[in-house]
Parts: structure tokens; C-alpha cells; sequence
């Protein structure tokens, strides 16, 4: 087919789905047009990175630089339905991000495998030169926005990942452990100065949390949750080692 005519097709297709040619138009629409020519003869939308257009437009590229804007978060979202739309069952954008994500999951599960655990350090790059701890911390800011898909987030969690802010996954650790403490001893609280073996300092947190509720600022549903396993809130001066 003549391109300019694949091309005023699809931009009248835009005009109609999205109510906004003005977002959409031009050389971005132009380049649209050239991707559903290529995907009509390739039964494919996905070109090579080097693949040049007939007419001399580096459609290759082009469509790089949308997966790297959809990466960023910087492709707006009717050129993303545009794309998507085209490309069917497979989004012409997923080609990247798919890999990603396939190899990130890759690397988390040997890193696991070796460590024991999914505490990834925020720089962590893993022997092939992945930054898989700057990967984290994106999928868990997309958790954050609401942007992760419940089954990408249920995948990390079988990995191992918690989705816990680092401070909430903080105060539940000092919390199992009291929890520990408590049921050997049989008392819920601890000596200042006590440090358990993994190195938590739960002397002081349980201090913290007397200091925090005399100040009314204890979290109403952690003192719940303290209150329950018996917290001791006026320590006695002997206490239970």
C-alpha cells in the first residue's frame, strides 16, 4: 500500500479513538503509519533496532525510543494505547521490558539461591552488570503508584520480596523478636542494653515505644498490636534476662 495513504488512515483512527490529534500528530503519527505498514507485511511490530523504513525513516530507532520513553514513564498514554493497539497480542513496547523483567527475575532467583534472601542493597549489580537493586527499588515504587500489576507483584513476593516500606519491615522485625523474647521468658520487654543475635537492638526499640506513647504519638495500631502480646508500658526495675 502507499504509505501517505496507511498514514492519513491512521491518523483519522487517532483523531476518532482518542479525541486528541493534537497530541498525536505529525512526525509521531507519520512514524505510527510506518510501524503498521511494517507490522502488516512482518506479522510483527516489532522492527530491529537498525531496520530504516523504505522511505528512509530509521523506524527502528524510533520505536527504541518510545520503549525508552514507556521505561521512563515519559510516553504519554494515547501514543501508548496507539502502539499497543498495533501490536496485538504483543506490544510492540513489551519487547524490552519483557526481557527486562525476565532477566531481572533471573538474576533475583540466583541471588536468593546464594544469599538465602531477597535484601537486595540499593547498588547491587549482579555478575553480568545488572543493577538489579535499582531495579527494586522501581518495582516497588510502582507498587507504591499502583502501577504494578498484581501478578508481577505476586512473582516478586514468591521471589522473596517484601513490598513493607523500609521502616514498617523495621518495626515488625524488633516486634517478632519481643514477640520471641516474650514467649520464652515470659515476660514482654527487655533490658536497655539487649541486642539479639541477628544484631537488633531491642533494648532501645522497646524504649522507644514507652517514649512514644507517653508522648501520644505511638501508632494506635501498633499499640494494639503491642498490647496484645502483653507489653510491659511501666518496666518493673528488675527485668526478666
Amino acid at each position: 500500500r502507499d504509505l501517505r495513504a496507511a498514514y492519513a488512515e491512521r491518523e483519522a483512527v487517532v483523531r476518532n479513538v482518542n479525541g486528541a490529534a493534537e497530541d498525536l500528530a505529525g512526525s509521531w503519527v507519520y512514524h505510527l503509519g510506518l510501524l503498521q505498514a511494517y507490522a502488516q507485511n512482518h506479522d510483527s511490530a516489532r522492527p530491529p533496532a537498525s531496520y530504516v523504513a523504505p522511505c528512509g525513516a530509521r523506524l527502528g530507532r524510533w520505536l527504541a525510543d518510545q520503549r525508552n520513553l514507556d521505561k521512563r514513564g515519559w510516553l504519554a498514554p494515547a501514543r501508548r494505547q496507539q502502539l499497543e493497539l498495533i501490536g496485538g497480542d504483543v506490544s510492540p513496547l513489551a519487547a524490552y521490558s519483557e526481557r527486562r523483567w525476565r532477566r531481572a527475575c533471573l538474576s533475583l532467583w540466583r541471588f536468593r539461591r546464594r544469599e538465602g534472601h531477597a535484601r537486595v542493597t540499593r547498588s547491587y549489580r549482579d555478575e553480568d552488570g545488572f543493577r538489579l537493586g535499582g531495579w527494586l527499588v522501581e518495582q516497588r515504587r510502582k507498587f507504591e503508584e499502583g502501577t504494578l500489576s498484581s501478578k508481577r507483584a505476586r512473582a516478586l513476593e514468591t521471589l522473596g520480596v517484601s513490598f513493607e516500606r523500609p521502616r514498617d519491615a523495621a518495626w515488625r522485625r524488633h516486634f517478632e523478636a519481643l514477640e520471641r523474647r516474650a514467649d520464652a521468658t515470659g515476660l514482654c520487654d527487655a533490658p536497655a542494653r539487649l541486642v539479639t543475635h541477628d544484631g537488633l537492638k531491642l533494648g532501645q526499640w522497646v524504649a522507644k515505644q514507652r517514649k512514644l506513647k507517653r508522648e501520644g504519638v505511638l501508632d494506635p495500631d501498633r499499640e494494639r498490636r503491642l498490647s496484645a502480646i502483653r507489653f510491659v508500658w511501666a518496666p518493673r526495675d528488675a527485668v526478666a534476662r
